[in-house]
């Protein structure tokens, strides 16, 4: 690692050593760093890991403190602070542009090539490249020079959302802060205003996540910045379509009487600022415990957005087999975010999603769910959405199956009890039931013995009850006591084993039918590939000659992959058309020669599966993700399938990450 990749905080822990020849105590670093002791002893241990090829260490002693022993001090300073780095190109735009939104009325080109070390034909070249930004996703801006000054010329709305921008795009989802280098910038100040929004949505019951806290915070620093610059909010650009923002207005007005001193801002100007925030807050997708119908009481949802909430869980059904529809949270979740996303399309303002690598490895399931609904927001929304945005319609499926999975506890065992007795009763009988049960089921209700139609329809696998039944049911009805003796306790626990066992029989069973997909001419080994078009190629048309694929396959193939590249993590790949277009279930497997990179993602991969797959049999492909997760968290077991000899050998370790 070299010092320019390290933290910020660890770079002005360093700075703060260099800036002394003589021992500085802990304590003093911790408070001028506004971090734990700890926090200063871990970082000097990384820091020293670092230094070590700089002929340069941080020695500690206590009751001294710590002091940097380095003859290179100076070369350090350089490669610390200085535009010396590999981003030195980036690090000088950002100050560029901070210089511009700190002095409205115009910076001197001297002073930007003084203060930057940077000759005029680099700062030509640096001003071309920033209206270039400008050119791309803020067009109603541009740079304006009068008389040896360089300014930023148009409507204050759009200047604040680049400088927004500029600010956000350093953002750093491990350290969860701005981590852009620049002596305008008060950190501290930063960390003021946080303190200030975190104060205020928890008391209005609101989470926000962290990458949405510090775009919040950097609009508010900019905010702020203008206000005290006498630049004011003039218009909100397109009307709010008469919804009513009550509810944030509220957060809103507080957040502005904390952070500004209203006589900086005159309250005409006042009440344009707190409706840009509002429009703001509209934007992030927050969660709260209020009600919904708390939030905006007099807000409509549009029935357009209800229907495409409501098509999105009904087609997760229809293909996979995963009924989320009585997820209230999720169809809220949805409905917001569909909100919120069309209030950014209306404002030019495409949402980036950091994790979106995170959510394709770990959660690959999750994710094709969220590329099978793809087509919807175009049909009903006239929307394509970005990788990015698919990655956060994936977190709202996947919590929603989490939730899901926790309904029934750790596996599916799903047990009703029945009773003729009050509902005080019942409650401690199912208690005790639960005691007994343990993690080896989920009891899924209480229910009066005349509801026992109800109770079928749940589709239990075991119904206890404290009343004789007669019914005719393959579901097994086990009469048990209300005082539950201890031959009815060892009756009981024998059949939670019983079915706990069942139960997992039958999901090893299904985890193993996709392997059946698996076709021994449809494994190829040492194949020498061109690119990842030439693999998906050669597979495509094995499929094709065999009559396992339509001729537009191939095609198919290369859809998806312009929405999303398929390579996952450790070199695996899983080329996959969007809709299921094949007449016959099948997976191609192909292990190259030597790794290539696949397309333009970056990641060299070595082992490909082609998937093809029945719109019938397409709630299989569970198994196949549930397969990839567990083989891509392993590089031992990826070894071991590139090292295969022959098919047979690659179906046992297939078997074996199974189990």
């Amino acid at each position: 690692m070299e010092l320019f990749h390290c933290p910020q905080r660890q770079r002005d822990l360093l700075n703060l050593l260099l800036m002394t020849d003589e021992w500085i105590s802990g304590r003093e670093l911790s408070n001028k760093l506004n971090v734990s002791d700890r926090t200063i002893r871990k970082d000097i241990i990384e820091l020293n890991d670092i230094l070590n090829q700089y002929d340069s260490a941080i020695l500690s002693e206590r009751g001294k403190g710590y002091l940097l022993k380095s003859e290179n001090r100076k070369y350090l300073l350089s490669t610390l602070n200085n535009n010396n780095r590999p981003d030195e190109k980036k690090n000088r735009i950002f100050e560029i542009i901070m210089m511009l939104a700190f002095f409205p009325d115009g910076v001197d080109l001297y002073d930007i090539e003084d203060e930057l070390f940077i000759s005029r034909t680099t700062l030509e070249k640096e001003l071309k490249n920033i209206q270039a930004i400008l050119s791309e996703r803020y067009p109603a801006l541009r740079l304006q020079r009068i008389k040896g000054l360089i300014r930023l010329d148009g409507s204050e709305r759009f200047l604040r959302l680049f400088f927004n921008y500029v600010l956000m795009e350093s953002y750093d989802p491990q350290t969860r802060e701005i981590t852009a280098y620049s002596q305008r910038i008060d950190k501290h100040h930063l960390e003021h205003i946080k303190h200030i929004v975190l104060d205020i949505t928890i008391s209005f019951h609101i989470t926000l996540s962290d990458r949405d806290l510090m775009d919040l915070v950097s609009h508010l620093f900019i905010l702020e910045l203008r206000i005290k610059q006498q630049k004011y909010i003039e218009s909100l650009g397109t009307a709010r379509n008469g919804k009513n923002y009550k509810y944030l207005d509220q957060i809103s007005k507080q957040i502005l009487s904390e952070l500004i001193d209203l006589g900086h801002c005159p309250e005409s100007y006042f009440h344009l600022e707190l409706k840009q925030l509002s429009v703001k807050l509209s934007f992030i997708n927050y969660k709260t415990d209020v009600p919904p119908t708390n939030i905006v009481p007099d807000e409509i949802i549009p029935d357009q957005i209800l229907h495409v909430a409501n098509r999105l869980i009904t087609q997760i059904n229809e293909e996979f087999s995963i009924d989320l529809s009585k997820d209230d949270e999720l169809f809220s979740g949805l409905v917001f975010h569909i909100k919120t996303l069309l209030n950014c399309y209306k404002y030019n303002q495409q949402p980036l999603n950091p994790l979106i690598d995170i959510i394709k490895k770990d959660y690959p399931f999750v994710f094709e769910l969220s590329l099978s609904i793809y087509n919807i927001f175009y049909d009903e929304l006239d929307i394509r959405l970005t990788e990015s945005e698919l990655g956060y319609i994936a977190t709202h499926i996947g919590a929603s199956i989490e939730r899901t999975n926790q309904e029934y506890g750790k596996n599916n065992v799903k047990i009703a009890i029945t009773t003729n007795v009050p509902v005080s009763y019942t409650k401690l009988f199912a208690s005790k039931i639960k005691s007994i049960c343990g993690d080896r089921g989920k009891i899924i209700g209480t229910f009066p013995s005349y509801k026992l139609k109800e109770v079928l329809q749940l589709q239990p696998d075991l119904i206890i009850s404290t009343c004789s039944i007669e019914y005719d049911t393959k579901i097994p009805i086990l009469p048990i006591g209300l005082s539950i003796t201890k031959h009815e306790k060892v009756v009981l626990e024998n059949a939670f084993e019983q079915l706990q066992k069942k139960w997992m029989y039958k999901r090893q069973s299904q985890n193993w039918i996709f392997i059946e997909k698996f076709r021994k001419e449809l494994f190829d080994m040492n194949y020498e590939a061109r690119s990842a078009e030439d693999v998906m190629y050669h597979m495509s048309q094995k499929m094709e000659k065999m009559g396992y694929v339509f001729d537009d396959f191939y095609d198919g193939l290369l859809e998806r992959e312009n929405l999303s590249s398929s390579v996952l993590a450790n070199g695996i790949a899983i080329p996959h058309p969007l809709n299921a277009i094949a007449l016959v279930s099948v997976i191609g497997v192909t292990i190259l020669k030597k790794p290539i990179l696949w397309r333009n993602s970056g990641h060299k991969v070595q082992l490909v599966f082609v998937i093809a797959i029945r719109k019938s049999e397409k709630q299989e492909i569970r198994n196949f993700f549930n397969f990839i997760s567990k083989l891509i968290e392993d590089n031992q077991k990826v070894r071991a399938i590139l090292q295969c000899k022959n098919f047979e050998e690659f179906i046992s370790n297939v078997q074996k990450i199974t189990i």
